[in-house]
């Protein structure tokens, strides 16, 4: 029988993996997926029984940017590439980062033959904000990690965007976009919004990433015309400033923390005219898993991220870009939510990535053909 192993240092098994594992196994491979035995989001080691997934122990880190988090994608790399070499796969997918992957990975390739593809999720270094880091050494280090990457028999990236990023370093035919996925339900329930206020919803991890003052300024700008709501979803080290920053600039802030069940969310989501999808400039994405969370509530966003995001907002009508607000953007019609659901449907329902894998393996088949 032949073999898959399928890698991601994040888990993003549930999140991506899961397709490509379901298509694998229809086409008679057996599948193996292997990811760090951290909760990268709390920050602890996980204690887990979840047969589909065997964890590889790593070091634990607490600061994102850190020299200890850099050393756990080391091991882990280390790690993933004596189990390579030990099972002797027929194919290999790799969600990147870590970087280091695509180095060790690729060198091993040159001896061994199976199929590999990575899966771009996040262009680091390029994605940190921070613009000092750029002109550090370990920036160009951390890039020059991406430089095999055209030795992977393909490369799939999760948004159109990342394929203008790596267009110089991987040969066109083997670039393939794959984007994020969510199960969308067959039928979504809206309710009556209040016409009276704005009500703004944030949702997801509080951190360097967003920008906070770009929220604050567009509820200062929303509070000459009406009142403004913000419900906030989840939590970060930066939850604190958030909330008094918002509340600072006139807003009416209801904090819920985590939330992970889903029909609880849409209750949040039901009394918002729109999701907040707001990042950084420096910051380089392209979609986020969030704005696909707000999409599958029907939640139309406010959007400030270029590219594939961009464009989606403005082809669909499915939210606004920031820079083309006008005045009163209240609406009250919930068939414009139902709108919403609709067009995202399409574009990133569960059945539309298994498709994509699908074909993604037809091209591997047939390039061994040949």
């Amino acid at each position: 029988m032949k073999t898959a192993i399928l890698i991601s240092y994040y888990d993003w098994y549930d999140k991506r993996l899961i397709y490509l594992d379901k298509e694998l196994t229809k086409q008679g491979y057996a599948v193996q997926y292997y990811t760090s035995n951290i909760d990268h989001y709390k920050k602890e080691k996980i204690i887990s029984d979840d047969s589909k997934k065997i964890f590889i122990d790593v070091p634990l880190y607490k600061k994102n940017i850190s020299i200890k988090r850099m050393y756990s994608l080391y091991i882990f790399s280390k790690k993933i590439t004596k189990i390579i070499l030990q099972k002797k796969p027929d194919f290999v997918y790799c969600l990147v980062p870590p970087n280091y992957l695509i180095k060790e990975l690729s060198n091993i390739k040159k001896n061994m033959k199976f199929d590999l593809v990575f899966d771009v999720i996040d262009m680091w270094p390029e994605s940190l904000p921070q613009k000092k880091l750029k002109k550090n050494i370990i920036y160009k280090k951390w890039q020059d990690l991406r430089k095999n990457i055209n030795l992977a028999d393909m490369v799939v990236v999760e948004c159109d965007r990342y394929q203008e990023i790596l267009d110089n370093q991987v040969d066109n035919k083997k670039l393939i976009t794959v984007r994020l996925a969510k199960k969308y339900k067959k039928k979504q329930i809206f309710e009556p919004l209040d016409s009276q206020k704005l009500s703004l919803c944030y949702l997801g991890s509080i951190n360097s990433l967003i920008d906070i003052d770009c929220i604050c300024k567009l509820i200062e700008s929303f509070r000459k015309i009406t009142m403004v709501d913000l419900h906030i979803i989840g939590d970060g080290n930066t939850i604190n400033s958030f909330i008094e920053a918002t509340k600072h600039s006139g807003a009416n802030v209801y904090y819920h923390g985590k939330i992970f069940d889903e029909e609880k969310k849409q209750v949040i989501f039901n009394k918002c005219h729109y999701g907040l999808n707001t990042y950084k400039e420096s910051t380089l994405i392209g979609l986020t898993i969030k704005s696909i969370d707000y999409f599958a509530a029907g939640l139309p966003i406010i959007n400030n991220i270029k590219g594939d995001t961009e464009t989606i907002v403005k082809k669909y009508n499915v939210g606004i870009n920031v820079n083309d607000i006008k005045g009163n953007i209240i609406y009250d019609d919930i068939n414009y939510k139902k709108h919403v659901f609709e067009s995202t449907r399409n574009l990133f329902d569960e059945s539309k990535v298994i498709n994509d894998y699908s074909r993604l393996l037809e091209i591997l088949l047939k390039r061994k053909e040949i």
